[in-house]
């Protein structure tokens, strides 16, 4: 879990489409996992699967931890 008055901005983002959804196949499920959250970064995966179980689309991501707090003053 994030510390109340942080955002994150994404490092990268990667996709890999194993096959297509159509009509047959749907509905689908997506499913997203945080994997670690680090003091600076947080590691996240997901996936998309059709009716069948099959999946459809794999994904995963790093992001930068930023704090939204202002400087403390002097």
């Amino acid at each position: 879990m994030l510390p109340v008055g942080s955002a994150v901005v994404t490092l990268d983002l990667t996709l890999t489409y194993i096959r297509p959804i159509d009509p047959r196949n749907t509905p689908v499920t997506a499913t997203g996992r945080v994997l670690n959250v680090g003091c600076r970064t947080v590691c996240v995966s997901g996936e998309v699967v059709d009716r069948r179980g099959a999946m459809t689309v794999h994904a995963g991501g790093n992001f930068s931890i930023l704090s939204l707090r202002p400087p403390a003053s002097a």
